[in-house]
């Protein structure tokens, strides 16, 4: 079987379609098992649905949480280095997604056209890297308790993220283009967990092509909007708060952090921190863009 699947793994969430049109979105978070089968049992309540188990050849079998199930466990971490091929658990996130689209009745071989996501402020100087550690490796790899596939990367192919935004909002699902946005320069704004990218496409006499100088990364995303919520739910407890747990109350709890008995209500914060962020993105792409105008 041979799979053609996009994935981006941002700091944030992670992304991933088919070329089937199937799509998957999880938070960017792993945490090792170490959920207790016997209380489980015990209990009658069931096991956490986001949970992966890889084999690897010649290494031990490796049983991660991932996503929601992962965001609320013990242990949580958040992958991130700043070289993406460097990333400890990237690669346990990108076969979560890829896994995560796959159904059989039985175990096989799945060949996977992986297409990667990077920021444009790094794409030139990881993109190499990045393809050279994912391509060619190999797995077993079940998710959710399902019949195990055996993975490989056949084929992997790095882009700038905002280019496929791009294309996003110029394509018709029939693969046709949308003529009025063809006949004016484009401009995308791809706000993302720890980057905002910024891209201009204009048409010539040579076709459709990126202007350099309207094009780049600014080094602010939604990620500074949880940092806000964390340092105020901090000040109002006294005590540390994990960035963790205020992202599982915004996305589990309606906004409401639970905290020794008491709810701290992080709404009427977030408003305040979203349009914070908000202007700060807007007064970053007013240098980038305000000034240079389009021949």
């Amino acid at each position: 079987m041979i799979k053609r699947i996009a994935v981006d793994v941002g700091y944030v969430d992670v992304k991933a379609l088919s070329g089937g049109g199937d799509r998957v979105l999880f938070p960017s978070v792993i945490a090792p098992d170490e959920e207790d089968l016997a209380l489980d049992d015990a209990l009658g309540t069931k096991r956490s649905r986001q949970r992966i188990n890889i084999q690897r050849p010649g290494n031990p079998q490796q049983t991660w949480l991932f996503g929601q199930a992962a965001l609320v466990a013990p242990g949580a971490t958040r992958p991130w280095a700043e070289e993406a091929s460097s990333r400890e658990g990237y690669d346990v996130l990108v076969m979560a997604a890829v896994a995560s689209l796959i159904r059989t009745t039985a175990v096989e071989t799945v060949d996977v056209d992986l297409v990667l996501g990077l920021p444009l402020g790094v794409y030139g100087a990881q993109r190499e890297k990045l393809r050279d550690a994912l391509r060619g490796q190999g797995a077993y790899v079940a998710v959710n308790d399902r019949v195990p596939v055996r993975l490989r990367f056949s084929s992997v192919l790095v882009l700038p993220q905002a280019i496929g935004a791009y294309y996003a909002a110029v394509l018709n699902p029939d693969g046709s283009m949308r003529s009025e946005l063809l006949r004016r320069p484009t401009g995308v704004i791809d706000v993302g967990g720890r980057t905002t990218d910024y891209f201009v496409m204009q048409r010539d006499d040579n076709g459709l092509r990126p202007v350099k100088a309207l094009s780049g990364s600014l080094d602010t995303g939604t990620i500074g909007v949880y940092e806000a919520l964390r340092r105020r739910a901090q000040t109002a407890t006294g005590h540390m708060i994990d960035s963790l747990r205020v992202e599982a109350s915004l996305r589990e709890q309606g906004g409401l952090l639970l905290d020794m008995g008491k709810e701290i209500d992080l709404r009427p914060w977030l408003q305040e921190e979203a349009r914070a962020a908000a202007r700060q993105i807007a007064n970053e792409l007013r240098v980038a863009w305000g000034n240079i105008s389009l021949a």
